[in-house]
């Protein structure tokens, strides 16, 4: 045991031994040798601690002590023994991964740090955007009034040029005259009902075209009385029509709708017109059909001095479109115009 006591202070075997208690650090030795008296007093049973050693060479070395009585069968003690053990790998493994530990707690604190700067960043970023969005969307929401507030004045403005036409068309005693502004009155109507239709809606992009032919055909069977013997179908749900081509569409509704009812049927005579819409590949397909007299064969009615056929055409080339004209069992229009148009006059 003193060999081995030795040699882990590095003492020679032949050189005296001082005072144990003086080989301990001063820096605990106080404290360790006041245990080891009690100890000594009975006062404990034994001491176990960590306690640095002084080397030969001044150094200092961990330690494990464990300083205990060794009792005679009455319990007195016979004699003291005091054994250590060389921890000093496994402190130096401890204080460096204490140092570790610290390096990292400070890494992490580093970190939490900067996530906090990141985190109170994105916070003022999202309320910087959250508030940026909120302003668009209320600029937007008085755009959209702005612009519905706009269709209902253009709309009650030609409702006022409508009602102006019917009191010209009513104190004209020509009749011609008179049919002249009646046909104008439809037409304004057509126009007005389209800014109707978005004010009433709120789909500033778009129009309900079925109910919007409904109601054109409803207001023109009023204007030449004919509001029973004339049945009306439709087929022309989800179409996108866009409000550039609506006005220019629902005037060329309004010119064949218009023939059709004047010109098709006999006095008296029950009829049927037939509106369908349909998508083929980028273009949109409308079909106008009565069952009606029909144009004569003799007639070119592309070249015909008919104001109503003439702005079909027009209006048709505005919509950058085409127009076919069937004469079997009746009249039968057939328009097709690209859907993209609308976005290329925009």
């Amino acid at each position: 045991m003193q060999y081995a006591f030795r040699e882990i202070l590095n003492y020679p075997k032949e050189e005296v031994l001082a005072n144990v208690g003086d080989l301990i650090d001063p820096a605990g030795q106080l404290h360790h040798l006041d245990s080891v008296s009690r100890v000594l007093r009975g006062e404990l049973c034994d001491y176990t601690a960590q306690i640095r050693l002084i080397r030969r060479d001044g150094s200092l070395l961990w330690t494990k002590g464990f300083f205990s009585p060794v009792n005679d069968p009455e319990g007195r003690p016979k004699y003291y023994t005091f054994v250590i053990e060389d921890i000093s790998v496994q402190k130096k493994a401890e204080e460096e991964l204490a140092l570790l530990n610290a390096g990292l707690e400070e890494r992490v604190l580093e970190r939490t740090a900067e996530l906090a700067r990141t985190n109170a960043s994105l916070i003022a970023e999202i309320s910087q955007r959250t508030e940026a969005e909120e302003r668009l969307r209320q600029s937007l929401q008085e755009k959209e009034i702005l612009i519905k507030e706009i269709h209902h004045r253009v709309k009650n403005n030609l409702q006022m040029i409508v009602s102006l036409l019917y009191l010209q068309a009513k104190k004209t005693s020509d009749p011609g005259s008179a049919d002249a502004l009646i046909d104008s009155q439809t037409r304004v109507k057509s126009m007005a009902l389209v800014h109707e239709n978005l004010y009433q809606l709120g789909d500033l992009a778009s129009i309900n075209f079925e109910g919007y032919l409904r109601t054109l055909v409803k207001n023109l069977m009023v204007s030449y009385g004919i509001e029973s013997r004339v049945v009306t179908r439709f087929d022309v749900k989800d179409l996108p029509i866009t409000i550039h081509t609506a006005i220019p569409l629902g005037l060329t509704m309004n010119e064949l709708i218009s023939n059709s009812l004047k010109y098709a049927f006999s006095p008296g005579q029950a009829g049927e017109i037939a509106i369908t819409g349909s998508i083929s590949g980028r273009n949109l397909l409308i079909t106008m059909k009565d069952n009606g007299r029909g144009i004569p064969e003799d007639l070119d009615w592309r070249q015909t001095e008919s104001l109503g056929l003439n702005l079909v055409l027009m209006l048709t080339r505005q919509l950058k479109g085409t127009v076919e004209l069937s004469r079997e069992a009746g009249t039968t229009f057939t328009f097709s115009f690209p859907i993209e148009n609308a976005e290329e006059e925009e």
